[in-house]
C-alpha cells in the first residue's frame, strides 16, 4: 500500500512540475500543429502528400509581432473564434491591393489589419470572403514544417510572385490602371 501511495506522489509530482513548463512553452514559445486542408497548396499540404503536414507555430514575442507581407500565420477566424486558419500576409496597414473576388476590385488595409490569403485560391476562406483581419487575431507564425520527414525545412516565405504583382506602390497608381 505505501509502494502504491509513493508511486502516486511521485506520479502527481512529475505531472505538477511538468504541466505548467508545458503550458508556458506552448503559450508563448510555440508548438506543433497539425495543417488540414487545400487552402495552403501547395507550399503545405501539397497534392501528392500522403499525410498532412505538420508545423512549428512559433508564439515568441506573439504581442510585439508584425505581420509582413510573404509571412505564413495562424490566425482566429473572423467569423468564427473558434476557428484557426492558416494563410500567407498579403498586404499590411496602409497598403492599397488589387483583390481577387473580394466586393471592391481595390482594397487599402486599415490601420491595426493585414490582408492574408491561401496560396490555393480555388480553396481558400480568406480575406477575399471576410476582408482586411484585425492583428489582434493573429496567432503565431508558421516557421518549419516538421513532418513528414521528406519535407521537413522552413515555410518558403518566397513564394509572392502573385502577391507582389497585386500590391500597389502607390495610391496614385490605383488611378491610372
Amino acid at each position: 500500500m505505501n509502494d502504491l501511495i509513493s508511486s502516486l506522489r511521485y506520479f502527481l509530482y512529475g505531472v505538477a512540475v511538468v504541466l505548467p513548463v508545458a503550458v508556458t512553452v506552448s503559450d508563448n514559445v510555440g508548438f506543433v500543429t497539425t495543417i488540414t486542408g487545400r487552402s495552403m497548396r501547395p507550399t503545405l499540404n501539397p497534392e501528392r502528400s500522403v499525410t498532412d503536414d505538420r508545423v512549428w507555430l512559433s508564439r515568441w514575442r506573439i504581442s510585439n509581432y508584425n505581420p509582413a507581407p510573404g509571412d505564413v500565420i495562424a490566425i482566429r477566424s473572423p467569423l468564427d473564434s473558434g476557428t484557426k486558419m492558416v494563410k500567407r500576409v498579403i498586404g499590411t496597414e496602409n497598403e492599397t491591393l488589387k483583390t481577387r473576388n473580394y466586393k471592391t476590385r481595390y482594397v487599402t488595409v486599415p490601420k491595426g489589419h493585414i490582408w492574408v490569403e491561401g496560396d490555393n485560391e480555388r480553396a481558400s476562406q480568406d480575406s477575399n470572403f471576410y476582408g482586411p483581419v484585425s492583428k489582434g487575431l493573429v496567432c503565431g507564425k508558421v516557421m518549419f514544417v516538421v513532418w513528414p520527414p521528406h519535407r521537413w525545412g522552413r515555410v518558403p516565405q518566397d513564394t509572392l510572385r502573385y502577391q507582389q504583382e497585386r500590391r500597389l506602390k502607390s495610391s496614385k497608381k490605383f488611378f491610372y490602371e
